[in-house]
């Protein structure tokens, strides 16, 4: 016998949006049915839920980050049916401002999702849920950047064969979640070889908890957890390149050059970053020079972890 409720009954107005922290989810509930129903409630849950698990499951954890129900028809005195025909309950959710992302990891998810059920008199349950996704405002926050007014890096290549190679780079302070970003590079070559590229890598850091912890867990926790022989068991570490891209300059000795790029990114490879009791994750970028004679790439860190300051 085929459910009354599927996945196509949540109907959502916007279908195909990324909803933002604090944003409304809206819609509505539809299923046609050729006869009355005979029920209890039909009730609308929207919800959001951190997983972590290695191990085969062995070491693993589950947190609802928020849960909201509302009853859209309730059986009331002798109106215990829902009537035959095309039926339509409409709903509205509001995402608490501080949701953490949409978000899957190599040991763990972020994942949200709208669910329906009806609950029926003398008989199975009918149940359907529907995922969403949730993208932070921010993909780079303030305290990536080495500079806490604006996200700029600077770093100088001293070169043994004599000069140096200073670059500076520009990515704006805050971006959306998309599949791109700008990035303004200027290299000042005052050595007496001409560099034809340069390398840029963003990784993504993540650690992951075994057990929901008391506080919002943070990427500093590591080395203070990989001391803890005990506690070292319940968590993991992930360090994943998500974009490599070679950027042509084409720099001749003792010049200088200022060029923009969008840098692509995997399909929903840029998610904000984030942290709640489960999972944290942030950014790590650097630029590398490749090959250039007797020279081998030499890399230069640019995303630190700074405490953050008022802008």
């Amino acid at each position: 016998m085929q459910s009354i409720l599927n996945e196509d009954s949540i109907v959502f107005d916007e279908p195909h949006k990324r909803y933002l922290p604090g944003d409304s989810v809206s819609g509505y509930i539809f299923f046609n049915t050729p006869s009355s129903i005979r029920a209890r409630h039909l009730k609308v849950t929207c919800e959001g839920v951190a997983r972590t698990g290695w191990r085969n499951n062995e070491k693993r954890a589950e947190m609802k980050l928020f849960s909201e129900e509302r009853t859209v028809w309730r059986a009331l005195g002798k109106e215990k049916h829902i009537p035959a025909g095309e039926n339509y309950y409409a709903f509205k959710f509001v995402l608490p401002k501080t949701s953490s992302p949409s978000f899957v990891g190599e040991f763990g998810s972020v994942e949200y999702q709208v669910k329906v059920s009806l609950s029926r008199w003398w008989w199975f349950n009918a149940n359907a849920s529907k995922p969403i996704i949730v993208a932070g405002k921010a993909c780079i926050p303030r305290s990536l950047a080495l500079s806490l007014k604006r996200f700029d890096f600077h770093d100088t290549v001293h070169f043994e064969t004599g000069g140096c190679l200073n670059i500076y780079g520009h990515i704006p302070l805050r971006f959306y979640a998309l599949d791109s970003f700008p990035l303004v590079i200027t290299v000042e070559n005052r050595s007496p070889k001409n560099i034809p590229s340069l390398d840029f890598y963003m990784s993504r850091l993540s650690h992951y908890h075994a057990r929901a912890q008391d506080h919002l867990c943070d990427s500093a926790e590591r080395c203070r957890l990989d001391r803890d022989e005990k506690e070292r068991l319940n968590v993991k570490h992930s360090s994943k390149a998500i974009v490599h891209v070679e950027l042509e300059l084409n720099i001749l000795a003792m010049g200088r050059l200022t060029k923009q790029f969008e840098v692509p990114c995997r399909r929903g490879g840029i998610v904000a970053p984030f942290n709640n009791s489960l999972i944290s994750m942030r950014y790590m970028m650097h630029v590398a020079i490749p090959r250039v004679f007797d020279l081998y790439p030499i890399s230069g860190e640019i995303g630190k972890d700074e405490p953050e300051e008022d802008a």
